[in-house]
């Protein structure tokens, strides 16, 4: 964190080694000002107190948007840009985990199965790339009877989620998670079925508009057009679109996710 401030850069550039650069930082105090949720503070630290005081807080993304049209009506990248000038919702990624399970289940309908198809819930092994078995865990025990695909996706159950990803090819979920614009790549394992994975909030918000829009993504559009001083259209923007899957799919996993 010290190497991203502009105090860094600049002692850098004026020929400063690290270790008196790291001195600088623990042992000069500098009058300065903080963020706090009730405003900025002027107070006096070192800058490596500065850097610790705001790596104690909290951060996170959030954005929504019209899943038709692509308009997006909040975006919240963090919480005050003078202090915290990483874009959570774009440049940040996290790994997805369980969001991931309903891309799954949407290849499994493109690929003629029901919600109404399932398993007798129980632990699963399947053999990964590696030629290993794996066996993911769950948080529920065995209940040893007919469960469907549904209700695997309602509980978000690792053991159904598990079994589907034994019907498919990795390297065919790996494609559908590109056609929801994840961009980030994929590794085609087994185990991608838990997301292990990384992606933004921004990918997210656009990948989960196709549930509700007929199997069509789009992604979010922040501007809709630019005028001149004078009120003059200099350009028009319009969202990009793509259909990934079926209708038909769309309205299965929609029915799926009302959970």
């Amino acid at each position: 964190a010290m190497k991203q401030t502009d105090r860094y850069r600049i002692l850098k550039k004026q020929n400063w080694s690290d270790e008196k650069i790291l001195s600088n930082f623990k042992d000069t105090p500098v009058d300065m000002k903080v963020f706090s949720w009730k405003g900025e503070i002027d107070t006096t630290m070192t800058p490596w107190d500065s850097i610790r005081y705001h790596k104690g807080f909290l951060r996170a993304g959030f954005v929504a948007m019209n899943p038709v049209t692509g308009h997006v009506k909040a975006y919240v990248g963090g919480p005050d840009f003078a202090h915290f000038k990483y874009d959570m919702v774009s440049s940040g990624k996290r790994q997805i985990g369980s969001t991931i399970k309903p891309y799954l289940y949407t290849l499994a309908m493109e690929e003629g199965l029901s919600p109404c198809d399932g398993m007798v819930h129980g632990p699963i092994t399947i053999m990964a790339e590696n030629g290993q078995p794996w066996s993911p865990r769950n948080t529920r025990g065995a209940l040893g009877h007919f469960v469907t695909i549904k209700w695997g996706l309602q509980n978000s159950d690792n053991w159904v989620t598990a079994y589907l990803m034994s019907l498919f090819s990795p390297y065919a979920f790996a494609r559908m998670l590109k056609s929801f614009g994840l961009k980030t790549p994929a590794d085609p394992v087994v185990s991608l079925a838990l997301g292990p994975n990384d992606a933004s909030v921004y990918e997210m918000a656009g990948a989960y508009t196709a549930f509700v829009n007929r199997g069509i993504r789009v992604e979010p559009l922040l501007v809709t057009r630019i005028e001149d001083s004078y009120g003059n259209v200099v350009a028009n923007f319009v969202p990009r679109m793509q259909e990934i899957f079926s209708e038909t799919t769309s309205y299965k996993m929609l029915d799926m996710l009302k959970a």
